[in-house]
């Protein structure tokens, strides 16, 4: 993608978002696939934990979402990018990316020998969901409709 053609969303409200995004999403099912294959990862978790993660995108994207926007033009409203927000939101994917590349290479060392309990499945579950909420507050907050003095 050109330079030039960058034009900011509040899915990626940076330029760093899209590559990051699209290089933990390849590690993140490269892990729940090892998880599924070769570790003691219950399936009832792996779907609790994306159906939770998921439940909590929705109620914090339908809380968050651009005031005074028309709807049918939202796609190509103009939008303002707020730097601390959206550094913020490029720090949570490093760190998202950090995670599932070390989940994926130290899988062999912890995760076939873990028993899970329902204890450690639920704090997962948690775990998970909050990082969801964190991630889709800080990449919503890194961008704000354009006022009339900003469009021009």
């Amino acid at each position: 993608m050109p330079r030039t053609a960058y034009r900011p969303t509040s899915a990626h409200p940076h330029r760093w978002c899209r590559k990051l995004h699209r290089a933990t999403a390849v590690f993140v099912c490269l892990g729940l696939v090892l998880s599924m294959t070769f570790g003691s990862l219950p399936l009832w978790l792996l779907v609790v934990m994306t159906l939770a993660a998921l439940l909590a995108i929705v109620i914090v994207a339908a809380g968050t979402d651009l005031r005074g926007l028309d709807r049918q033009r939202a796609h190509s409203a103009p939008l303002v990018v707020r730097p601390g927000w959206a550094a913020a939101a490029v720090v949570a994917d490093m760190a998202g990316l950090f995670l599932a590349v070390r989940y994926v290479l130290n899988f062999s060392a912890y995760q076939t020998d873990l028993n899970w309990t329902v204890a450690a499945g639920f704090t997962a579950v948690a775990a998970g969901t909050a990082w969801a909420v964190l991630y889709t507050v800080l990449h919503i907050k890194a961008v704000a409709p354009a006022q009339e003095r900003d469009a021009a």
